[in-house]
């Protein structure tokens, strides 16, 4: 009589960068999809109009928001939390793909590359009441790393936001430096956390990039060489009937011009972790800064 039995047989991988770079033009393609959205959701649906108006009486000119219709930005949310699970997966496939270096192709479970923001759980271990007291937790770096190359998780622990200046939960552009790095690294992974319980929040402002150019016309209520002659805002908000800009001239029936450079802006949510900044400047600055870390570590392969 024959016997079935089953058996369990373990493939072997070859490490591989590929899967990484994968992640990463997926998440560009969700980065570029969510500005076409936005894009079209002012350009092309008519979701608003500005109007300029004059006041008879005061004779204040002034340029209007005259909104028709509101995006959705939980949509956008959902969009932005699509280009965060796959700019965040990716450093977690680099650490994997990495570990298959030590492991000979074996898969080994619990493998993540780590985002710590305290230096503390870097080498995290259970306490003396534990059953596995002494041993590294499942969160520390030196779990999720144990089986990755020495030099690669000396790497990985000199990128860690907890070894970055003060101020790191704040995102601000510029050189593409170890510390601008570790701060795209925490915000990510605090968008990371957020997706996971609820949509990112975003908010719709409104402003002028440039005022209507108002050379050569003189302004009530300043001086001849100065003064602040048109007020105008930036973060305004996006909302039907918002003055968007608005002036007096001294000669109240003189030929006023009335172009001006008007753009929406969609930031996130201030106190968040992307804190009142530009949503496409924002995710493109992260996964650029994932890029340059993920380059890093070619040589392994």
């Amino acid at each position: 009589m024959l016997r079935s039995t089953s058996c369990r047989i373990l493939l072997s991988v070859q490490p591989s960068i590929a899967p990484v770079d994968r992640r990463l033009e997926r998440a560009q393609q969700h980065i570029d999809g969510l500005h076409s959205e936005m894009a079209k959701a002012f350009v092309e649906y008519g979701t608003y109009d500005v109007s300029h108006e004059c006041d008879v009486q005061t004779r204040e000119h002034a340029f209007w928001l005259n909104v028709h219709e509101t995006p959705d930005p939980i949509r956008w949310g959902v969009l932005i939390g699509d280009s965060v699970h796959q700019s965040r997966a990716a450093l977690d496939n680099l650490a994997y793909q990495l570990s298959l270096i030590t492991t000979n192709g074996r898969h080994v479970g619990g493998t993540a590359f780590p985002i710590l923001d305290h230096p503390d759980r870097w080498a995290e271990v259970f306490p003396p009441t534990s059953a596995k007291a002494g041993q590294f937790t499942s969160r520390s770096g030196e779990h999720k790393l144990r089986k990755v190359p020495p030099l690669a998780k000396d790497m990985i622990k000199s990128l860690q936001p907890s070894n970055g200046k003060a101020g790191m939960n704040r995102f601000a552009e510029g050189p593409q430096t170890d510390d601008r790095i570790r701060r795209s690294l925490l915000i990510l992974e605090q968008f990371w956390n957020m997706d996971k319980h609820r949509v990112p929040a975003t908010a719709i402002t409104a402003g002028f990039l440039a005022p209507p150019d108002t050379s050569g016309i003189a302004f009530r209520g300043t001086s001849v060489l100065g003064g602040v002659p048109v007020t105008f805002g930036y973060k305004l908000p996006f909302a039907d009937r918002t003055k968007l800009v608005s002036w007096t001239p001294l000669d109240p029936f003189g030929v006023v011009p009335m172009e001006g450079e008007f753009r929406p802006f969609v930031l996130f949510e201030e106190g968040g972790p992307g804190d009142d900044q530009s949503v496409r400047g924002t995710l493109q600055t992260c996964l650029n800064d994932v890029r340059a870390v993920v380059d890093r570590f070619r040589k392994f392969f």
